[in-house]
């Protein structure tokens, strides 16, 4: 016998975790998930013209 007691099947106790979970989760609405998100890309957009930039200097510093 197993040593794991369930009130109910496997299925049931998963979906009352991921409920627990989401009760438990900070809820952000649309508008600020939407300033996150372009946030986060602005972010990704410099950082990828810096190493571009990076990369252009080395190169041009590297001709004979």
């Amino acid at each position: 016998m197993s040593a794991r007691h369930n009130d109910g099947s496997q299925y049931e106790n998963h979906q009352h975790a991921a409920a627990e979970a989401y009760e438990k989760q900070d809820h952000q609405s649309g508008h600020e998930r939407s300033r996150q998100a372009l946030e986060h890309s602005e972010k990704a957009f410099h950082h990828t013209q810096q190493l571009h930039s990076d990369v252009v200097t080395k190169h041009e510093t590297a001709k004979p």
